[in-house]
């Protein structure tokens, strides 16, 4: 097999740092308090359009345990890809929670 040229490499790190520039956008998002397990279900089914969660080790996990994801796990998830798509999980999961503030007062 050939030896990568230094273009390929070159792009290969432009792809994973970007990659992981917005998956670090997300987080934030992510790490809300208003995010529930319903919700990450959610997210993770944008995860598995791209890999398989299961293959992941978070399809049969508990929704409570996904405060433990990694951001390298984040980024093998590929939900950058889906960056809008999970903006809108957590948007919703934030809306969820005033409206619950506000049945519960």
């Amino acid at each position: 097999n050939s030896v990568p040229k230094p273009w390929d490499v070159r792009l290969s790190v432009v792809r994973d740092i970007r990659a992981i520039q917005a998956t670090l956008l997300m987080i934030d998002g992510l790490r809300s308090t208003a995010m529930r397990p319903r919700h990450w279900k959610q997210v993770l089914r944008y995860a598995s359009s791209t890999h398989s969660s299961e293959h992941l080790g978070w399809g049969s996990r508990d929704m409570s345990e996904l405060h433990e994801l990694t951001l390298g796990q984040l980024v093998d998830l590929g939900l950058h890809n889906h960056s809008a798509d999970v903006g809108q999980i957590v948007e919703r999961a934030n809306k969820d929670i005033a409206i619950e503030s506000l049945l519960n007062n």
